[in-house]
């Protein structure tokens, strides 16, 4: 059954419509390409203007599965991770205390005094390697290092891949897709005349609106505070910086 969710292509076509290019190619495809993504990296993103906060869109949630090593306490998070949603929990039948989440202050601190093997009782995400194909990458550690093997669950925030193609669909379904064409209308808009207009105001409405509703739906699914794992509700990456 085909979906009524805007691909990649319906989107910029729309866009190059409004900027009055007749069947682009070339520089001018990259062109409304490029406004497509710019409005699609804000979407995924969302700082709400009254209270200041990141907005966790409840289709960015991952399940994450990992297993440790022996004497291993640093592990490499999935490529796409962004920011932990939940802390690791033992898989069912294992009874044992699930670590708690500190800051990479006090982790460090712990490594200074002790590196012994044991269960693992705290853990922190602290920057990983940079690769040029995934980008910044990240590391979840344990302390204490791990005496044996132990499998955690966690759920975390995901970056979704950019679209290349015209068939390729954007994350979120249907209401998703309609907020992003209205903020790629409002970044061409601002191209063309260097200013926020009609479409920026549209566009502000619907993803306010669609922020609303998205937040009501997860409360609703996942309970309240649902991505209070977040540590305050802090913007992404910020476990790394110790604060």
């Amino acid at each position: 059954m085909a979906s009524l969710a805007l691909t990649f292509g319906d989107i910029y076509t729309q866009v190059s419509d409004f900027l009055r290019y007749s069947s682009p190619t070339g520089d001018t495809l990259t062109l409304v390409k490029d406004i497509v993504k710019r409005a699609y990296r804000r979407f995924l993103y969302p700082v709400h203007p009254e209270s200041g906060l990141l907005h966790t869109w409840s289709f960015l949630r991952r399940k994450g599965r990992l297993s440790t090593k022996i004497n291993e306490y640093r592990y490499q998070l999935p490529t796409d991770f962004v920011t932990m949603l939940t802390s690791p929990k033992m898989v069912a039948g294992e009874n044992l205390l699930n670590p708690e989440y500190i800051d990479i202050a006090k982790f460090n601190g712990f490594r200074t005094k002790s590196t012994d093997g044991d269960v693992p009782q705290f853990y922190c995400v602290d920057i990983g390697e940079y690769h040029k194909e995934f980008g910044q990458l990240h590391e979840l550690k344990f302390w204490k290092t791990p005496n044996l093997v132990y499998n955690y669950e966690y759920e975390y925030v995901f970056e979704p891949q950019a679209p290349e193609n015209s068939t390729d669909f954007l994350v979120g379904g249907v209401r998703a897709s309609e907020v992003i064409l209205a903020m790629s209308l409002a970044e061409a808009e601002q191209q063309e005349d260097e200013d926020s207009g009609v479409q920026a105001t549209r566009a502000s409405k619907l993803l306010l609106a669609y922020m609303a509703w998205d937040k009501a739906y997860a409360m609703n699914a996942f309970g309240p505070g649902w991505d209070d794992a977040r540590q305050e509700d802090r913007p992404v990456t910020e476990e790394t910086n110790g604060s």
